[in-house]
C-alpha cells in the first residue's frame, strides 16, 4: 500500500496499537467517564451554549461592539499606512528598518545581531557587579551561543562572518601553513 517499507511498518504498528487501545481498560474508563459527563450536562444552559452548532455570540450586542471597534482600528491602521506611506522617502528610520526587516533573512540576522550583544551585555554587566555571576554567564553565553547559530544559518550572515577580520584572525591562527620548514 506504501511506497516506503518503514512508512508501512509505522502505519502497520500504529493501528496495531489503535486497536489494541479500543480493547483495553484504559478506553472503557474513558468511555465510561464521558458517558457519565453526557449524562450529568444533559439539560445544562452552560453546555448547551459550549455545544450548539449555532452561534449565541454573534447575535450579542458585545459581539457587536466587538466587531465596530475592530472595524475602526482597521479604518485607522489604514489611513496611518497611507500617511506613512506618502511620508517615507526621506524618512532615515523608516528606510532603517525597511532595509533591517525587508525579508525574512534579514530580519533573522538583525534579531540575532541584537540577541548576540544582549547576551554579551549580560556577561559584561554580571564580570562588572560580581552577583551571580555564573547565572549570566550561563545565559549570556546561552543567548550568543543561539544568536550566533542563527547568524551561521542563514545565507548572508555566512557571508558577513567569513568576511569578519576576526573570523579571518582566528581561521590564520589554526590554519595549517604550507610553507615548509622556513617558517621565521
Amino acid at each position: 500500500m506504501y511506497n516506503s517499507i518503514l512508512v508501512g511498518m509505522l502505519v502497520k504498528i500504529s493501528r496495531f496499537t489503535a486497536s489494541q487501545y479500543d480493547n483495553s481498560f484504559l478506553a472503557r474508563c474513558v468511555r465510561k467517564i464521558n458517558r457519565t459527563f453526557k449524562s450529568l450536562s444533559k439539560g445544562s444552559f452552560a453546555m448547551g451554549i459550549f455545544t450548539n452548532p449555532k452561534s449565541n455570540i454573534e447575535p450579542s450586542i458585545v459581539f457587536k461592539v466587538y466587531s465596530m471597534v475592530i472595524g475602526l482600528l482597521n479604518i485607522i491602521s489604514d489611513w496611518m499606512r497611507k500617511v506613512i506611506h506618502v511620508g517615507k522617502g526621506g524618512s532615515i528610520s523608516y528606510s532603517f528598518l525597511y532595509s533591517n526587516f525587508k525579508d525574512l533573512s534579514s530580519f533573522f540576522s538583525t534579531i540575532s545581531l541584537f540577541t548576540l550583544s544582549l547576551g554579551i551585555g549580560i556577561i559584561g554587566v554580571g564580570i562588572i557587579k560580581g552577583e551571580s555571576i555564573v547565572n549570566s554567564i550561563i545565559i549570556g553565553f546561552a543567548l550568543s551561543l543561539l544568536s550566533v547559530f542563527i547568524l551561521i544559518s542563514s545565507n548572508r550572515s555566512k557571508e558577513i562572518i567569513s568576511n569578519s577580520s576576526l573570523f579571518r584572525l582566528i581561521d590564520d591562527v589554526f590554519s595549517v601553513d604550507e610553507g615548509g620548514n622556513q617558517w621565521w
